[in-house]
């Protein structure tokens, strides 16, 4: 018996865009937008930071420096530039709330302090996803598609594998769900991912 479903955040409750950040860094250095984006992608620390390895300060310093931005730039616009890239996906967000009147929903989510931090002040459906449920890799330290994220949303549900559900939009991800025991969705479509939950005799 299904009791918990747990969502992937980015390209499933909402839509975003890393390339606006370029565009708005380029602003405040020497560089163009797509130097940036290409050597913030390059030097893997947005890993770091989706991480935890890199507390939100630190990151900001580490990419001020890379990126020659300059040192006039202040931490809060970082911030918003940082935060300011999100989009409801509308047909998936407004499942949460019917779904929780049968099932757990939570979250199990590769992302960095600052991008939580943008999405939860954005979005009120990410309130009332329960706290335990929230499942994040710069909380927990570990990143999808590693087994260590997915036993820690298992711990915190306090339920089996085969009770849940995980919905996500990258493949490895989705594989690497499987290879914990939960039954899995690769997110495709709004469509596409209500016929699958009804397969697995999930109601709403």
């Amino acid at each position: 018996m299904i009791t918990t479903i747990f969502f992937d955040i980015g390209n499933v409750l909402v839509g975003f865009d890393h390339r606006l950040i370029w565009q708005r860094l380029a602003v405040f250095s020497v560089m163009t937008a797509d130097e940036i984006g290409h050597e913030i992608g390059a030097s893997g620390i947005m890993l770091e930071h989706e991480s935890g390895r890199l507390a939100s300060q630190e990151f900001f310093r580490d990419i001020q420096r890379r990126c020659k931005l300059l040192p006039s730039m202040p931490y809060q616009t970082f911030c918003a530039f940082w935060q300011d890239i999100f989009w409801e996906l509308p047909d998936v967000i407004q499942l949460v709330i019917p779904l929780q009147r049968r099932y757990r929903v939570g979250l199990l989510s590769n992302v960095g302090e600052l991008h939580w931090q943008g999405v939860f002040k954005k979005f009120p459906v990410f309130h009332l996803i329960e706290e335990p449920l929230r499942i994040l890799s710069f909380q927990v330290g570990a990143m999808k598609p590693d087994q260590a994220i997915f036993d820690r949303a298992l711990r915190q549900a306090n339920a089996a594998p085969e009770e849940c559900i995980y919905v996500d939009d990258l493949e490895a991800n989705v594989a690497g769900g499987s290879e914990a025991g939960l039954k899995t969705i690769h997110y495709r479509s709004p469509e596409q991912l209500k016929e699958e939950l009804r397969q697995y005799g999930v109601t709403w």
